[in-house]
C-alpha cells in the first residue's frame, strides 16, 4: 500500500495476476482475512495461474463482518492505541512480542488513506455469485474462535466453492500464529492431496 494505487482489492488482485501470467512452476495463493478476497479474486481472474488456493478467516461478503466501526475508526482515530488494540483482536493468544511489534510498526507505516482505501473497497464486494466458477482445490483453514470472522463465514465460503474443504482450528483471527501446528498440518495435508503429488 506505499505504491501509487489504487488498492481495492479488485485492484489488487488485477495487478497480482498480471504477475503471476509469466509464472511455469505451479502456484499456490495463500490469502488470509482481506488478503483472502484479494486471493479469490485472483484466482477468478486469471485461474490458469493459480493452481490450489489456502484461504483462512475471511467471507464472501462482509454484511456479517464482526468489526463494521473500522472505517470510522482509520478515519477519525487511527491512533497507536487504537492500531494496537486492532491488532490484539487478530489474536485468541497473545503473540510473539517481537511479531507484534512488527506489526505495529507495519500498521503505522502504511498511509492510511490506503488502508481505508482498501477496507471500504472490501465492503462493497460480495462474491457470493461467482465463487462457483472456481475449478482449483482450495483449503478453507479457519480459526474458529476468531471475533471478526465467524465459522459461519467459512462455511458460506465452503457451500459456495465447489470442492472446497473447510478446517476449523483452535485459533483466532490470525490461526496461522494462534495455532501455527494445528494450520501447518492443515496445510501440509492438502498440498500433498492436491499439489504435490502431481509433481515429479
Amino acid at each position: 500500500m506505499r505504491g501509487a494505487g489504487p488498492f481495492t482489492p479488485p485492484a489488487a488482485a488485477r495487478r497480482l495476476a498480471d504477475a503471476l501470467t509469466p509464472r511455469t512452476a505451479p502456484t499456490v495463493l495463500l490469502g488470509h482475512s482481506l488478503g483472502g478476497v484479494i486471493a479469490l479474486l485472483t484466482a477468478l481472474a486469471r485461474p490458469s495461474a493459480v493452481q490450489a488456493l489456502v484461504i483462512s478467516n475471511t467471507g464472501p461478503h462482509t454484511r456479517d463482518h464482526g468489526d463494521n466501526s473500522l472505517p470510522e475508526r482509520i478515519r477519525h482515530q487511527w491512533t497507536p492505541q487504537t492500531r494496537r488494540a486492532f491488532l490484539q483482536a487478530c489474536f485468541a493468544h497473545e503473540p510473539p512480542p517481537a511479531l507484534m511489534r512488527e506489526l505495529e510498526r507495519y500498521l503505522g507505516e502504511l498511509p492510511a488513506e490506503a488502508l481505508l482505501e482498501a477496507v471500504e473497497g472490501l465492503r462493497r464486494i460480495d462474491l457470493s455469485h461467482g465463487l462457483g466458477e472456481l475449478r482449483c482445490p482450495v483449503l478453507i483453514a479457519h480459526g474458529e474462535l476468531d471475533r471478526r470472522r465467524r465459522v459461519a463465514d467459512a462455511q458460506r465460503l465452503a457451500a459456495l466453492i465447489p470442492g472446497a474443504e473447510l478446517v476449523l482450528l483452535p485459533g483466532g483471527h490470525t490461526p496461522m500464529v494462534d495455532c501455527a501446528g494445528a494450520y501447518n498440518e492443515a496445510l501440509d495435508t492438502f498440498l500433498a492431496r492436491h499439489l504435490r503429488a502431481t509433481q515429479p
